[in-house]
C-alpha cells in the first residue's frame, strides 16, 4: 500500500511540475509576443488612409503595458488617470490623440455700432465685424476704432474610434483560434478641417 502511495505522490508531483512548466511556458510566450508587438508598434508610424466615403483616418497599433510600465514610461498619463479617479485595477485601455484644426475663412466685414452703457452715459461705439457659421465652426469677430478686437470661436469635432482584432490561426494558416494575434484602432475625426497628427492606443496587461 505504501508503495502505491509513493508512486501516486511521485506521479502527482510530476503532473504538477509539468503543469507548472506549461503555465510558465505560456506566460513566457505571452511576454515574448507582447515585447515583439510593442517593438513593432514603437518603430512604426501612424498609418494614414482614406475611407471609402473619402474621410481621412489613422490606424495605430496596440501598445501593451503593465500598470508599473505605464507609471514608469508614461508618468504623465498615469498621473492624469489618478487625477480622473480611475483605480489601477479598473484600468483597461486608453487612447491618446493629437490633432490640429485649420480654418481658412474669407468674407466681407460689415459696419456695426455697439451701444456701450456706463453708469454715467450711453455711447455708440462703431466697429467692423465678420461672422462665419457652419456645421463645424461658429466664428465672430469685431475690430474697434482703437484697433482692439473681440472674437468668439466655437469649433466642434465628432470623433469615431473603431477597434479591430486579428486572431491567430492554428499552425499559422488553418482554423482561427481564440488567441489574439494583433489589435489596432482606427480613428476618424469627421470634421473636414481637422487632422489627426498623432495617436497612441494602450492596453493594460494584467
Amino acid at each position: 500500500m505504501k508503495k502505491y502511495l509513493i508512486v501516486a505522490l511521485v506521479a502527482l508531483s510530476v503532473i504538477t511540475a509539468f503543469g507548472f512548466l506549461i503555465h510558465q511556458n505560456k506566460k513566457l510566450r505571452r511576454e515574448r509576443d507582447a515585447y515583439h508587438n510593442n517593438t513593432e508598434v514603437l518603430l512604426s508610424e501612424v498609418e494614414r488612409y482614406q475611407t471609402k466615403s473619402g474621410e481621412q483616418a489613422v490606424r495605430v497599433g496596440e501598445l501593451q503595458l503593465r500598470v508599473a510600465e505605464l507609471e514608469r514610461y508614461r508618468a504623465d498619463d498615469a498621473a492624469l488617470i489618478r487625477d480622473m479617479g480611475v483605480k489601477k485595477k479598473e484600468l483597461e485601455q486608453l487612447t491618446k490623440i493629437q490633432q490640429q484644426t485649420i480654418y481658412k475663412l474669407q468674407g466681407k466685414a460689415r459696419d456695426t455700432v455697439f451701444v456701450e452703457v456706463t453708469p454715467d452715459r450711453a455711447a455708440e461705439v462703431p466697429a467692423r465685424c465678420a461672422e462665419h457659421h457652419d456645421e463645424w465652426l461658429d466664428f465672430s469677430c469685431c475690430i474697434f476704432p482703437d484697433n482692439s478686437y473681440k472674437a468668439d470661436v466655437i469649433s466642434r469635432d465628432r470623433i469615431t474610434y473603431v477597434e479591430r482584432v486579428k486572431y491567430a490561426r492554428f499552425l499559422g494558416f488553418l482554423w482561427r483560434t481564440k488567441r489574439v494575434k494583433s489589435r489596432d484602432q482606427s480613428i476618424i475625426n469627421h470634421n473636414p478641417h481637422a487632422e489627426i497628427i498623432d495617436a497612441e492606443f494602450i492596453t493594460i496587461r494584467k
